[in-house]
C-alpha cells in the first residue's frame, strides 16, 4: 500500500525489493499493473495474476487482514516459481475469491484440495467466510505424496462464499509462522501453493420462493432512527444478506453492508445469538427474504433494550414490522454524553450521511474519526478537521482527529479535536514536538492501546507524560480495561483522563466501548471536549456510573486540610439484560478501600463512604459485571495544603518502573519489522531513527533525571 506521497511505480519496486530475499526459485515478479486495490488501504493490498480453477481473483496483501484475523507476511510476499514445470506461488498469504457463478451465498460443506511444495507446507491456516460463525479458522496438515510434494484435504464447514473477506474474497490461506504478531522468519514464514481443488458437497437447492420484509424502527418519541439489526432462520441460525437497503460503508477500502461483532477477546459484546453477522438500517428498511420462520435483534447502544422478535415471511406476501425502541435509561437527560475516541473511516463530505447513520444506530454522540499515520503515510484520510471537518446531526457528531505519530518503537499516539494534521516524516520519532503542537491547537492527546503490550506505550508513557504533552490513556478496548500503568502515573502525582475507543475497524464496531462525558449547556462537539478536559467523564461497555467526592464531580480537585473529612457517594446501574453486576468498587491510591457487592441480581449498586483525609489522593470507582461490564471513572483528586496527590509510600515502585521503560527504550534497537505497515513504514526508517536518536536519548536522559529527582524530593 502506498499513501498519496508514493507512486504506483516506487510502491512495486519496493515490493520487489521485499521480496527478493526470500526467493528460492524466483522467475519473476507477477503482480499486475493495476495492482492496488485502493489507494488509502493501509493493509497495502495487491491483485496476483494467478489463474485457478474456480477462483476469479486472488490477492495477498503486506498486512493480511480477513474475517477478524490477522496476517503478517512483511518480506513474505509471494514469488512466482516453477518447479517440476508446475507454476507456484510462495508467500504467506493468500485470499482467493471464488467464482460467483460456482458457489455464492450457501451454506454448506465445501471442500478445498490443496497442492502444495514441501517447505514450509506441512502446517498452514484456513480462514474462511462462515455461516453462522463470524471468526472461522481451521488448522491444517498436508500429508507428502512423493518427490517433494504435499497435499492437504480441508471441509470448510456451512461455508458461505458472500465476498466478505479482503478485497471481496472467500477464503484465506495463510503459512503458519505469518499469523502471529513476531519477529519468526524462517520456512513456516512461506508456504509453497500449486494449484487448489474447490469441492461442492451436495448439489445447488432449489430456491425457495421468497416474500417481502418491511422494518421501521423508532425511539421512544415515535421518531424513525437508525439501529443495528440480525436477522437469523430459527432452522439453522443462517443470516440472509443485507438488501441494498442497509447501509453501506468503507471497510478499510471494501465495500460493505454488513459487519460481525467480535466473538473472541477477554469479554466478547453481548448479542442474543450464536450468529453475529448484523447489519445497519437509517430506520427504513426492506428485503425479498426466503419464506420460513426468523428471529430478528435490534440494538441502538447500551442506553436502548435490546429488541428480539419473531416474524414469519409467507410466499407473496408483506410483513410489516414496527419495532418500537425502549430505553432502561435516558442519559443525556441529564447532559451525559457518550463518545468514541478512536474510530478510522475514510472521510469526504459525500459519505458524512451515512457514516452519521451508522454512528446514530449505534447512539455514540460524539466520533472521533482518525487519519491514521506511520513513518511513510497516512490513511484513512479526512476532508477537513476542526470545525470545517465537523459533521453534525441533532446531537450526534462526526470529529476529525489523528493517530500518528504511531511506531512499534514507542507506542501509537491520538489527538483529538485537532485544526490541522501534522504529520511530519522528518521528526517522527519525536513525539513530543508534534502533540505539544497539537495541545497549542486547543487538542486533546494520549496514548492508544495501553497496557495491551502491542507497541511499547509504556516506554512512549514513560517519556512524555512528565514533559507535560499527554492528556488521556486509552484504558478500555477490545472488551478489556487496563489500568496499571494510569495508576501508577497517578500515583506519580500526574492527572490523567480515561479513555474508551473501539479502534474500527481494526478491533471492534464502533462504539463497543465508548466514554461519557458531562456538559455543560447544549450539545456541540466544543462542550464535550471542554467536559472531557475537565474530567467528568467515565469510561463503560455498558454501565452507567456516578461518583461524587464531598458533592463534587469526577476530575475535580479538592483542596482541603489534614484532618478533613471526605464522603463519597458512587453508583452504577446496568441494563441486566446484557449482564449482571457482580460489583462496585472505590479504590483510593490505587487500592481499593472498599467493595460492595451487587445482592439478589440488582442492577443498581449503590456506595458511600467516610475518611478523616491525612495526605493528598487521588480516588476512582470501577464497576464490573459477572460476565462482561465493566466501567471506570476519571480520579478526583484531593490535595492538603496545596500538597498534590503525589504518594511517597510507592514512589520508589512506581518510578522506578518509569525509568526502567526508559532505560529499555534507550537501549532498544529498532524492530521495524514489528510495524503493522512494514512495507511502508520500513523504507528509510532505520536512517530516520538514526538521525532522531541523539535527540531521543537527551530527553530520555531528561526524564530519567525528571523520575530520580522525583525520588530525592519525597522521600516517605
Amino acid at each position: 500500500m502506498c499513501t498519496n506521497s508514493i507512486s504506483k511505480l516506487r510502491y512495486i519496486v519496493l515490493i520487489i525489493g521485499l521480496i527478493a530475499p526470500i526467493s528460492l526459485q524466483a522467475q519473476h515478479s507477477h503482480f499486475t499493473a493495476a495492482d492496488q486495490t485502493h489507494s488509502d488501504d493501509p493493509r497495502g493490498t495487491l491483485e496476483m495474476d494467478w489463474k485457478l480453477p474456480n477462483i476469479t481473483k486472488v490477492v495477498t496483501a503486506a498486512w493480511g487482514f480477513s474475517f477478524g484475523i490477522e496476517t503478517y507476511p512483511r518480506k513474505g510476499m509471494p514469488i512466482q516459481t516453477l518447479v517440476d514445470g508446475k507454476i507456484c506461488q510462495t508467500g504467506s498469504y493468500f485470499s482467493f475469491d471464488v467464482d460467483d457463478d460456482f458457489i455464492y451465498d450457501v451454506d454448506e460443506d465445501i471442500t478445498l484440495t490443496v497442492l502444495m511444495r514441501d517447505k514450509g507446507c506441512e502446517n498452514f491456516t484456513i480462514t474462511y467466510d462462515k455461516n453462522v460463525q463470524s471468526m472461522a479458522q481451521v488448522f491444517a496438515t498436508s500429508t507428502p505424496i512423493g518427490n517433494g510434494w504435499y497435499e492437504a484435504t480441508v471441509v470448510l464447514e456451512r461455508a458461505r462464499f458472500v465476498n466478505s473477506g479482503h478485497a471481496g474474497t472467500d477464503f484465506t490461506i495463510t503459512a503458519i509462522g505469518a499469523d502471529a504478531f513476531n519477529l519468526k522468519m524462517d520456512e513456516t514464514h512461506t508456504l509453497t501453493i500449486s494449484n487448489i481443488t474447490i469441492t461442492r458437497d451436495k448439489k445447488v437447492a432449489t430456491a425457495k420462493p421468497k416474500g417481502k420484509l418491511k422494518i421501521n424502527t423508532a425511539d421512544e418519541n415515535g421518531k424513525i432512527v437508525p439501529a443495528r439489526i440480525g436477522i437469523y432462520a430459527l432452522e439453522n441460525n443462517w443470516m440472509p444478506l443485507p438488501s441494498n437497503k442497509a447501509i453501506g460503508f468503507d471497510y478499510f477500502s471494501d465495500k460493505k453492508n454488513e459487519l460481525f461483532l467480535r466473538s473472541q477477546g477477554w469479554r466478547p459484546d453481548y448479542w442474543p445469538s450464536e450468529n453475529r453477522h448484523f447489519f445497519y438500517t437509517d430506520g427504513n428498511y426492506t428485503a425479498n427474504l426466503p419464506i420460513g420462520k426468523y428471529k430478528m435483534i435490534i440494538s441502538k447502544g447500551p442506553e436502548y433494550l435490546i429488541s428480539e422478535t419473531e416474524f414469519e415471511i409467507k410466499q407473496k406476501e408483506i410483513t410489516d414490522l414496527k419495532i418500537p425502541l425502549k430505553r432502561w435509561i435516558n442519559m443525556p437527560e441529564n447532559n451525559w454524553y457518550s463518545g468514541d475516541a478512536h474510530i478510522h473511516f475514510q472521510r469526504t463530505k459525500k459519505v458524512n450521511q451515512s457514516l452519521n447513520q451508522i454512528i446514530q444506530a449505534e447512539d455514540v454522540h460524539v466520533s472521533n474519526i482518525l487519519e491514521m499515520g506511520n513513518p511513510g503515510g497516512t490513511h484513512f484520510h479526512q476532508y477537513a478537521y476542526g470545525k470545517e471537518g465537523q459533521y453534525i446531526n441533532g446531537n450526534h457528531a462526526l470529529v476529525a482527529g489523528v493517530e500518528d505519530p504511531r511506531t512499534v518503537h514507542h507506542g501509537h499516539t491520538i489527538a483529538l479535536n485537532v485544526t490541522k494534521n501534522l504529520h511530519n516524516r522528518d521528526d517522527y520519532f519525536l513525539y513530543h514536538k508534534v502533540l505539544a503542537a497539537y495541545k497549542k491547537q486547543g487538542g486533546t492527546t494520549g496514548y492508544a492501546h495501553v497496557d495491551r503490550n502491542w507497541f511499547n506505550d509504556e516506554g512512549g508513557l514513560a517519556l512524555d507524560v512528565p514533559l507535560g504533552v499527554i492528556d488521556f490513556l486509552e484504558i478500555m478496548q477490545y472488551g478489556e480495561m487496563q489500568t496499571h500503568l494510569w495508576y501508577h502515573f497517578l500515583s506519580l502525582g500526574y492527572k490523567l483522563l480515561p479513555i474508551a475507543g473501539s479502534d474500527f475497524p481494526y478491533l471492534d464496531h464502533p462504539g463497543s466501548v465508548r466514554s461519557y462525558v458531562k456538559i455543560d449547556g447544549t450539545f456541540t462537539p466544543e462542550n464535550w471536549f471542554k467536559g472531557f478536559k475537565a474530567g467528568n467523564t467515565f469510561v463503560t461497555n455498558g454501565p452507567m456510573l456516578s461518583f461524587l467526592v464531598n458533592d463534587m464531580p469526577m476530575g475535580a480537585t479538592l483542596e482541603l486540610k489534614k484532618g478533613d473529612v471526605i464522603h463519597v457517594k458512587a453508583e452504577v446501574k446496568n441494563y441486566i439484560q446484557i449482564d449482571t453486576l457482580d460489583c462496585l468498587e472505590l479504590v483510593i491510591n490505587g487500592e481499593v478501600v472498599k467493595k460492595v457487592k451487587a445482592t439478589n441480581g440488582a442492577n443498581t449498586i449503590t456506595l458511600e463512604y467516610k475518611q478523616t483525609i491525612e495526605k493528598g489522593s487521588w480516588m476512582a470507582v470501577r464497576a464490573s459485571g459477572k460476565d462482561r461490564a465493566l466501567a471506570h471513572s476519571a480520579a478526583t483528586y484531593v490535595h492538603i495544603d496545596s500538597s498534590g496527590h503525589l504518594q511517597k509510600n510507592t514512589l520508589k515502585e512506581t518510578a522506578q518502573e518509569q525509568i526502567e521503560y526508559l532505560e529499555t527504550l534507550r537501549d532498544n534497537n529498532l524492530k521495524e519489522l514489528l510495524e503493522i505497515e512494514y512495507h511502508e513504514a520500513a523504507p528509510g526508517i532505520n536512517e530516520l531513527w538514526l538521525k532522531h536518536k541523539d535527540e531521543m536519548n537527551d530527553r530520555i536522559n531528561e526524564v530519567i533525571k525528571i523520575y530520580e529527582d522525583l525520588l530525592k524530593n519525597n522521600q516517605p
